[in-house]
């Protein structure tokens, strides 16, 4: 007599107590799923408390992957890019300049009968201190993103399309049917 896990489930719910899935995915779907999935294939344990007791294990094993597969979904990235990074730099700036000139203006005029020698009219000196104070912090960063053309963007595409299509929901059912399902008609 076959006795599948929609069998088994519909009169033994307990059995999935301590399944677990990634925080993000709803288990009761997944519940759901392998139940459909899997309705037509015998049971590889037709007892519910070795049934239980062997989902628990099984969780125990593939949720830490689950958690890690769930989180390659849910990467920001640009699918078309194969090079994105960022720099951060710091700048402290502290700079003092001092500047003290020593000026001096001498004036000096000939007539218009004179030899090349020119008579000193006035003399004016200067002197004095400038200051320039400037200090201050500043941050940059620098974002960059780019398809090297290690790989074309059609086929980072083709790739970013074969990724969409890959669920940890559907990996989870899969790894039911594979353990607990015995897989010859």
């Amino acid at each position: 007599m076959l006795i599948s896990i929609l069998t088994l489930y519909n009169n033994y719910p307990e059995i999935f107590d301590n399944f677990a899935v990634p925080e993000s995915l709803d288990k009761d779907t997944i519940i759901e799923g392998i139940c459909i999935e899997c309705a037509e294939l015998e049971l590889l344990y037709s007892d519910p408390e070795a049934l239980a007791l062997k989902i628990k294990n099984w969780t125990k094993r593939g949720l830490p992957v689950w958690n890690e597969l769930q989180k390659t979904l849910e990467y920001q990235y640009n699918p078309i890019w194969n090079v994105e990074g960022s720099e951060q730099m710091h700048i402290v700036r502290e700079d003092t300049n001092t500047r003290t000139p020593e000026l001096q203006t001498l004036t000096k005029v000939s007539a218009f009968n004179e030899d090349e020698t020119m008579t000193p009219r006035g003399q004016v000196e200067e002197s004095g201190t400038d200051k320039n104070h400037n200090t201050g912090e500043e941050t940059r960063t620098f974002t960059r993103g780019m398809n090297l053309g290690v790989m074309t963007t059609q086929q980072l595409i083709r790739e970013q399309r074969e990724l969409v299509q890959f669920t940890v929901t559907e990996y989870i059912i899969e790894s039911f049917k594979d353990n607990f399902c015995l897989l010859v008609y």
